[in-house]
């Protein structure tokens, strides 16, 4: 008698990696589309800074939200944006992650000064075993946190963009 496999049910089925990567292409793709829609709407307005503002990398001080903070600063001359604490600060170690460092003179003091200066909103205590500091919401939307110590020690004033951050390290 031949001995004869007999095939199991789940044998002619697709892998379940394959279920999940025509899910997750039906998702990109349905957001890609109601996406695409949207930004038409906001590029038709030359002064909408919608586009500009998430990455925060711009040195250009008249585009982006770097010019919607410049003309807020018209009314409050000590209004600060993280470009300007960039430009007056000196570049810090090289990192391998995401972050960029830069170091500035000064301590916890000069670093709450700045923070305030980047007019923050819905700003919140930090007070646990390891720091006490703020954390709040600049207007383009990004996190800013100062804190009295760090990895290295040192009071920091970090802004959150995502996963990128920018740190400014008080000496």
């Amino acid at each position: 008698m031949l001995d004869v496999a007999v095939p199991e049910p789940t044998d002619g089925a697709w892998p379940k990696w394959a279920g999940w990567a025509v899910v997750i292409a039906a998702a990109a793709a349905f957001t890609y589309l109601t996406c695409a829609s949207g930004d038409d709407s906001t590029e038709d307005s030359e002064d909408s800074d919608a586009g500009d503002g998430e990455k925060g990398d711009s040195t250009d001080s008249g585009h982006g939200v770097s010019g919607a903070e410049d003309n807020e600063s018209d009314s409050d001359s000590d209004a600060t944006t993280v470009d300007d604490l960039i430009a007056t600060s000196s570049k810090g170690e090289q990192t391998t992650g995401r972050s960029r460092l830069y170091e500035r003179p000064g301590g916890i003091d000069e670093a709450n000064k700045d923070f305030d200066n980047l007019s923050p909103s819905d700003v919140k205590d930090i007070d646990n075993n390891y720091v006490t500091g703020r954390v709040g919401t600049l207007p383009d939307g990004r996190t800013v946190i100062v804190r009295d110590g760090s990895s290295d020690g040192r009071p920091t004033l970090e802004v959150q963009s995502g996963k990128n951050k920018i740190k400014f390290r008080y000496d």
